[in-house]
This record gives C-alpha cells, structure tokens and sequence, in this order.
C-alpha cells in the first residue's frame, strides 16, 4: 500500500495545497499543521482570534469569536477548489465556514449558513444560494457541490488579492473577519485547480469517513507509514502505540 504517495487520497492529491483534518487527531497543536503530502509545515492554521476548541471526536469547535488564519492565498492559477466537512451550529443568521475576500466579485468561501435557510457558494465572480442548509461535506469550485453531486449553476474565478489569507471559521474580507461560524469542522482542504465531478465525488466520501477509516484518514496514513518504515516523525508528529481520542493512536 503506497502509505505516503498514494495520490487518489484527499490528502495527497497532486493539487493539494493544504489539508487539515482535526477530527481524530492526536492533540489541538498537532491538528493546526498543514497534512498534505505527508505533511509539512507551510500553512499552518493560527489563531487570528484565540478561543477555537479541539476534541478528537468533533474536531474544532468554532464559537461565533475564534477563527484561524491558513495564510494561503488565491490567485496566479485559472481555478481552484476547496472541500470542507462541518457540522451546524443553530444561532447564526450568516455563518462563514472559511473565505476570502477582497472586492464583490473578488471571493472563495463557503456559508453554511446564509441569510439563516441556504448555502452560498462563492468563487470569484460569481456566488449561488441554494436551499436548504445542512451539514455534510460540501465543495466550492466550478461549481457547488453537496456531499459530492454538484447543485449550482456554472460559477467563474476571478483572482484574489495576494495580500489575504484564508480563514477558516469566518471570512476575511479584505483584512477583516465577518461572518464567525458557529459549529464544528471535521476536515478541509484546498486544491490549486479546479478539481472534476469524479475526484470531488471521491474526495467527498473519503473525508466523510476520515475518522472511522484509517486508510483515508491523513493521521492513519501517518502512523502506518511511520510504523512501517520506523522512520522518525517529523517534528509536529510523534507515533506511539496508545493514546486517546478516538481511533487514531499518534500521541
């Protein structure tokens, strides 16, 4: 089993810019690290507001204050797609699961909730509201995906400045947070194209199942690989046989 290079993974697909999964996670400063390809250190979320809460089995918990910064930014390439599994929160009129912005046709993000009913999808151009809200795992590329079958018309890039990261737990537009979310995301990732109908559909399931499959869960794939090799973890993962929060084992 190709443990750290196969790319049909969320994780490890070629276009994977950054891919975090907090839900089964060893531990909530492990969990801020960028898991693509292995794993590194670039884009690594930080507090921009502190207060964010991680458990193993929900992931981060967002309380309508704390978000975090990736700081990758979205422009010089013709597409892109992100992927997110949240759960809901039910307080929220308007409620950001991640975005960037910086003028009204200049955006990337996804509401969970919109105007309290739908979810809106926004990439560059162009946005689409579709009813009703709900909780799952959903996509924002070409067009808007929900639980890997797509749901919006057509939408169209248009860079984004350069200058704006991209938060995860509210929107940044143009320097400032608006929108806080309130609820729980399991997993995320960003691609640096627009990703077709068939990975989306695949990368979907496997992000939904990431915490009971181990094979398509970033964690999983690392500790097998480390335990495989004996290689010693980089210096944001130690692998030991034991621990808690859940069935991921990397303490």
């Amino acid at each position: 089993m190709p443990l750290r290079t196969d790319s049909s993974l969320w994780f490890n697909h070629p276009a994977c810019i950054a891919a975090y999964q907090p839900v089964r996670g060893p531990d909530p400063l492990q969990v801020r690290y960028n898991q693509a390809h292995g794993g590194d250190n670039r884009y690594k979320a930080v507090d921009v507001v502190v207060g964010t809460v991680w458990t193993g089995s929900v992931g981060w918990q967002f309380n309508i204050s704390a978000y975090l910064n990736t700081g990758i930014t979205f422009s010089g390439m013709p597409g892109y797609t992100a992927i997110a599994r949240y759960v809901l929160g039910a307080s929220q009129v308007f409620s950001a699961v991640f975005g960037v912005r910086n003028a009204a046709t200049m955006r990337f993000g996804l509401f969970g909730q919109y105007n309290s009913t739908d979810v809106n999808y926004g990439y560059g151009s162009t946005s689409a509201v579709i009813n009703p809200k709900a909780s799952g795992v959903f996509a924002v590329t070409n067009y808007g995906y929900r639980n890997g079958v797509a749901e919006t018309t057509a939408l169209t890039w248009a860079d984004i400045s350069a200058s704006l990261g991209m938060y995860i737990g509210a929107r940044n537009n143009n320097g400032s947070a608006d929108y806080p979310f309130e609820g729980t995301i399991q997993a995320i990732a960003f691609f640096g194209r627009v990703l077709s109908s068939h990975e989306l559909w695949t990368h979907s399931r496997q992000m939904q199942y990431c915490d009971v499959n181990p094979d398509w869960s970033a964690w999983g794939r690392r500790r097998k690989w480390c335990l495989v090799t004996a290689e010693v973890p980089p210096p944001n993962l130690s692998v030991s046989i034991g621990g808690s929060g859940g069935d991921v084992v990397i303490v």
